[in-house]
């Protein structure tokens, strides 16, 4: 007897699977096959009879329980090694089948035709009734086994395609509100866009953002701001219907599509209905709260050119530039702006490469005797078409997606090798501050990237300085990253203070070394006796806290004169000195001694 592998037991297959597999018995001598079979359901087995592989093909075409074939070698027609070898080649393997060969004129060639034709075992003729009862047994259990084995594989991987939907599901989706997120929202609106064309139907995108939700955030802290865009979430669901998709696309950024929107006026109908939607008040324990919302409106009949979300955009930033709480729809008059910024979001990713960015160095200066104390490094981008484009404007696109991970890196490499052309912290006692953004603080080790720009230049940690805004500041991960970055001795400055709603708690909350006082602030008290006072009391309170302060913004000597009764040490702006480039920023350095 010979097996193509090592036999299992009878028995150890699946017990429910072995009882119902058939034993089918081929044999062109009808009597041999007859007798096999009534010795085989003696011993307890479901037995049908072929007398051909003609007739066995038939009987195995009916059902799929039969899990053994016995067959004779050599038979008119059809021989059984054929047989076997269209059994094993065609068979799924929730289906297997195994196959045991007889013949009465057996010869070493035949038993290794039959292995390699994939026949479990070789039985030759005469052979007594409990021998063949054994080698059935084994093959119907090896069957019964390999049959269980590939439906829990299927089961297994089902399970696995299952868990596989369900976490694909799972990023497409913004966990906070349960919309669509940006990535989700941006593949449908192009399956949209691509059936809207075909079909000839109406298109219609709409872009909001809330308005001063950032201020409702920091006050109210973060639970509060999150039910504010649940409540904003399931309310534009209400708003819009079953023909739009709803997304969250960013912080407090919402997006909504249809391919069903047949006019302009039936698109800005939806976005009054959105507005009047979130301007109903939100139900907090403290008091209701009354938001409002820029809202976009862009409709294929005036946005042919251009992708439809970027044309909504375009026309929300109107509505924010006119105060906000309002609908704008997107006109042709518009297009210029939103092709400019269809080429900023092409190119800027390949800016760096291409040699189109440069670092400006913006002096910082001692406000008691003018001595240089440093600069902040500021990104400038000269495009090939568009010429200078504004840091307010590249900047706020490249923080949408990964680009400014790209551009924070690079602005702190550049940075770092000028501080060292300088003698930075060395043989000149100056600094360049580096400003970070807010996905870099949540992405990115930064602490690990100021200290390879260190070593790479060979610099002491004095020689920079990173500066995160408020808005940043109040992050997660600020404080753990803020501490990383101060373990390295760079110091940390807190930017834009004083520009919104900002917090003398903030700055008890997170380890900074110096507070930049906003433009803003620095404009409101030149004009406002209260300001100035209430701006001394804060310079003051802050250097209680042991922190330096440096004012923003100065274009005027009446603003110097006021900062610096105020206290303010140290001053930047274009009174002072524009930016400069690395050029420019060499000679005042020299200059300076």
């Amino acid at each position: 007897m010979f097996a193509n592998e090592t036999q299992p037991a009878p028995g150890d297959g699946t017990p429910n699977e072995e009882a119902k597999l058939v034993v089918l018995v081929v044999d062109d001598e009808v009597w041999i096959a007859e007798e096999l079979a009534l010795g085989l359901e003696e011993a307890g087995m479901a037995v049908k009879i072929a007398t051909s592989a003609v007739t066995a093909q038939a009987a195995l075409a009916e059902t799929n329980d039969i899990g053994v074939v016995v067959t004779d070698i050599r038979m008119p027609g059809e021989d059984g090694l054929s047989l076997v070898r269209r059994l094993v080649m065609n068979r799924p393997e929730t289906e297997a089948i195994e196959t045991v060969v007889m013949t009465g004129h057996a010869t070493i060639e035949d038993a290794v035709a039959a292995v390699r034709a994939g026949a479990f075992d070789f039985v030759r003729k005469p052979f007594t009734l409990d021998e063949m009862i054994a080698v059935v047994a084994a093959a119907r259990a090896r069957a019964a086994t390999k049959r269980q084995e590939a439906r829990n594989r299927a089961q297994e991987s089902r399970r696995l395609a299952a868990a596989e939907a369900e976490r694909e599901e799972a990023r497409a989706r913004d966990p906070l509100t349960g919309l669509p997120n940006r990535a989700a929202f941006s593949a449908r609106l192009a399956e949209m866009t691509v059936n809207a064309a075909r079909d000839g139907s109406g298109m219609a995108v709409i872009a909001l953002d809330l308005d001063g939700f950032a201020a409702l955030n920091e006050a109210g802290g973060s639970a509060v701001g999150d039910v504010i865009l649940q409540t904003i979430g399931a309310r534009l669901r209400q708003a819009t219907g079953p023909e739009w998709i709803v997304a969250r696309i960013g912080s407090d950024e919402f997006a909504v599509a249809s391919a069903a929107c047949a006019s302009q006026a039936d698109a800005l109908a939806v976005a009054e209905r959105i507005r009047a939607a979130i301007e109903e008040p939100v139900p907090q324990p403290t008091g209701a709260l009354r938001l409002t919302a820029s809202i976009g409106v862009a409709h294929r009949a005036t946005a042919d050119r251009v992708a439809l979300d970027d044309a909504a955009l375009v026309a929300g930033s109107v509505a924010r530039r006119e105060g906000g709480s309002r609908c704008v729809l997107f006109t042709p008059a518009m297009q210029e702006a939103a092709e400019r910024r269809l080429t900023v979001v092409r190119d800027l990713p390949h800016a760096v490469a291409r040699q189109e960015t440069a670092i400006y160095y913006q002096p910082i200066f001692n406000i008691a005797d003018r001595r240089l104390l440093g600069f902040e490094a500021l990104m400038r981008w000269r495009h090939p078409t568009l010429g200078f484009i504004s840091p307010g404007e590249f900047i706020a696109i490249a923080e949408e997606g990964r680009v400014i991970l790209d551009l924070g890196a690079w602005a702190l490499r550049v940075a770092a090798a000028q501080a060292s052309q300088w003698g930075a912290g060395t043989t000149r006692d100056l600094y360049i501050t580096v400003n970070l953004s807010g996905r870099q603080i949540a992405e990115v080790d930064v602490a690990g990237m100021f200290k390879a720009a260190l070593e790479a230049e060979n610099l002491p940690a004095k020689a920079l300085v990173a500066e995160v805004t408020e808005t940043v500041a109040l992050g997660p991960k600020a404080g753990e990253v803020v501490e990383a970055i101060r373990a390295l001795g760079v110091r940390v400055a807190l930017d834009d203070f004083g520009a919104g709603y900002s917090s003398l708690g903030v700055l008890g909350g997170l380890s900074v070394d110096t507070v930049k006082l906003d433009r803003a602030l620095v404009m409101r008290v030149v004009t406002d006796t209260r300001e100035r006072r209430l701006l001394t009391g804060l310079v003051a309170t802050i250097h209680a806290l042991g922190l330096k302060v440096v004012a923003e913004g100065i274009e005027t000597d009446g603003q110097l004169q006021v900062v610096r009764q105020a206290g303010c040490e140290a001053a930047q702006g274009y009174l002072l000195g524009r930016p400069l480039t690395a050029a420019a920023a060499t000679a005042l350095v020299l200059a300076e001694g």
